[in-house]
């Protein structure tokens, strides 16, 4: 016998409640030994650290509201309030609007703003500073931004998140936040896999690993995020059950990319524009020669420019 649209419903959000915790514990180590890192970090300017290290806090902060809110949501609909009537999807739906539901999409989305505006700026560098490459997808951060906030005004009233209008424009926005990570991951990586080809033979093989290796690809680009953004407008378009698992996994994965981004700056291991210029023009650049055995760097001949 199957199981009823409600239960598989209530399954899912848990399931999501409880893989998103799990990410959050690793988001969690990966801020606080990225800022262990960057202090101690001799070739990043004075300027550059506390950038990184109060947009790291930021970004801890507001995915720990997110969390917070899902994780009393499902007190307050499976514990306080089990035998309201209809059910716990019933309190799910009346309580939508509840401050801490509100709270928690608007620390989500403000997550998701950082982390695309983080992969902008990294496709910038890696491009060696281009405007032009970046204009497009800067214009589509713009209109997922826009989209992102009538979605969450939609979903703070009556019918909650899986209402019609709601899913009207939550679709379109995830659609296009999941867009411009495709197409910025496909700059990105094919970006780093163009001077992979070109001037690998010009590298060391550690400063090839670190810098145009399959993991740097991959942290670099964000095609974790990119592929479950993906994933998740397409069931929401469907109005599938199982859509609150990718969607609570989502979220967190938007605050463990940038995340991962900043740690491998921090491990003096990530892209920054000195080392994309001197890729690209065949100097060799200082950052790579001072990469030591474990993939960590000593130099402080010069800041960064991170």
């Amino acid at each position: 016998m199957s199981d009823s649209p409600d239960i598989v419903l209530e399954r899912s959000f848990y399931i999501g409640n409880a893989l998103a915790t799990i990410i959050y514990g690793l988001l969690i180590y990966i801020t606080f030994q990225a800022i262990h890192l960057i202090r101690r970090h001799d070739s990043i300017s004075p300027n550059a650290k506390k950038i990184y290290i109060v947009y790291s806090l930021v970004i801890l902060l507001l995915m720990t509201f997110d969390k917070a809110a899902n994780l009393m949501l499902g007190q307050m609909m499976w514990i306080e309030h089990r035998d309201v009537e209809g059910g716990p999807l019933v309190y799910f739906a009346l309580h939508s609007t509840d401050w801490y539901n509100v709270m928690g999409s608007a620390t989500s989305m403000a997550v998701n703003f950082l982390g695309d505006a983080l992969l902008i700026h990294r496709c910038y560098l890696i491009w060696g500073s281009r405007l032009d490459i970046i204009a497009f997808p800067f214009l589509i951060y713009l209109a997922s931004t826009s989209l992102a906030i009538v979605s969450g005004v939609q979903s703070a009233l009556p019918g909650g998140f899986l209402g019609r209008q709601t899913t009207s424009f939550a679709v379109p926005w995830i659609s296009l936040t999941s867009g411009l990570n495709f197409i910025l991951m496909a700059l990105i990586a094919g970006r780093i896999l163009w001077i992979r080809k070109n001037n690998r033979a010009l590298m060391p093989a550690r400063a090839a690993e670190v810098y145009t290796g399959i993991i740097a690809i991959i942290i670099e680009s964000a095609l974790p995020f990119a592929l479950l953004g993906i994933v998740l407008a397409v069931l929401l378009g469907k109005n599938e059950s199982v859509v609150l698992v990718f969607t609570s996994v989502w979220g967190v994965m938007g605050a463990v990319s940038p995340m991962l981004i900043i740690l491998r700056l921090a491990m003096g291991q990530g892209w920054t524009k000195t080392t994309a210029t001197e890729v690209t023009t065949g100097t060799w650049p200082r950052v790579m020669e001072s990469l030591s055995e474990d993939g960590h760097s000593h130099s402080s001949v010069e800041k960064e420019q991170v």
